[in-house]
């Protein structure tokens, strides 16, 4: 791995700061790394702009309740909320008018409230991705923010969209327990990594920037009632051992809500990807991607992103399991590297 790193490096470095530039290794079973980044960055993008409009399969939550949805595609409501929310950032990066402006035209203000009504309407305690949706939702909303015009009526609307989520959000972190689930037979308690996960909906409302008048004074509440006290237990119950359901590595949260809080980010062992996935089974793409996100940048990070990218299969294969969601996770990695 030390020779191979001199080759990787430069070339996943490159994909978290999206420039332009050529890897060396041109072994077959490296192809991508000898790809152009730029070429590679635009084939996450395209599986993600494509994706929107891939209408079947699709389990929406909207169609069960027989309601109309623009977020339709992508296979699941909360992929396309995030696909839309990833091209609308890349485009703003890149000062690329002509990308926003083909998003934009989807996400007109009448069909965003009519989004909003429906998660009003469908009672969110019955629903297995709640709140990981609308918190993604709150986060498109707040990237809609940098594309409307100042004093607008869009914008006026989106704002008070916004603040309509992010108080429901908020209401939500008050209510819920962190960690997420207590057992009563002793055993440590559950830190969740798939959709109820109250750490990355805190993440999610703190990351949209709140615009509530005491969101901000709620989540620094919040942190030092729940989230701190629940680190400190975290830290206790080492090693940590996720659910086969989590898509997301609770360390790497906890990382990414404080940098550096417990010394260097450690993600543990890491194994090879797997050999083939399913829907049973396919979340741990999530779980190990995202746990190197904090390494983006450094040797072992842009290796473990170089071995996922040369397995194409894992990313822009079969579009029900891996590529209506997993592009989104690489461009989070991107996303979380240029924060910090």
């Amino acid at each position: 791995m030390i020779g191979q790193a001199l080759v990787v490096v430069p070339f996943a470095m490159a994909i978290a700061l999206g420039i332009q530039e050529h890897a060396m290794d041109v072994t077959p079973s490296t192809r991508l790394r000898s790809e152009p980044t730029e070429t590679i960055k635009e084939r996450m993008l395209e599986l993600m702009r494509t994706g929107l409009d891939v209408h079947e399969p699709s389990t929406a939550f909207p169609a069960r309740m027989e309601r109309e949805t623009i977020f339709d595609g992508s296979y699941d409501w909360h992929s396309c909320v995030i696909a839309h929310w990833a091209l609308l950032v890349q485009a703003r990066w890149d000062g690329d008018a002509v990308a926003a402006e083909w998003v934009l035209e989807r996400l007109h203000l009448e069909d965003l409230s009519y989004e909003s009504d429906t998660i009003l309407l469908r009672g969110d305690r019955r629903v297995a991705t709640w709140p990981y949706d609308e918190a993604w939702f709150l986060m498109l909303l707040s990237e809609l923010e940098h594309h409307a015009e100042a004093e607008s009526e869009r914008l006026t609307g989106l704002r008070a969209l916004r603040s309509l989520h992010e108080s429901r959000l908020l209401e939500a972190l008050k209510e819920r327990s962190f960690p997420d689930y207590r057992r009563d037979d002793g055993r440590p308690p559950i830190y969740s990594g798939h959709y109820s996960s109250w750490l990355w909906t805190y993440l999610l409302v703190r990351w949209s920037g709140p615009i509530t008048e005491r969101g901000g004074a709620l989540l620094d509440e919040l942190r030092e009632s729940k989230l701190l006290p629940a680190r400190r237990e975290f830290t206790e119950q080492r090693p940590f051992e996720p659910h086969p359901y989590d898509f997301l590595w609770l360390p790497t949260l906890f990382e990414l809500e404080e940098p550096g809080w417990n010394g260097a980010y450690d993600p543990g062992a890491l194994d090879d990807w797997p050999a083939e996935v399913s829907l049973r089974d396919v979340h741990i793409l999530g779980r190990e991607l995202s746990r190197v996100w904090p390494l983006i940048g450094t040797t072992p990070g842009n290796e473990r992103v170089a071995a996922l990218l040369d397995r194409e299969d894992l990313w822009a294969g079969d579009f029900t399991v891996v590529s209506h969601w997993v592009p989104q996770y690489l461009f989070l990695g991107r996303w979380f590297h240029l924060r910090h």
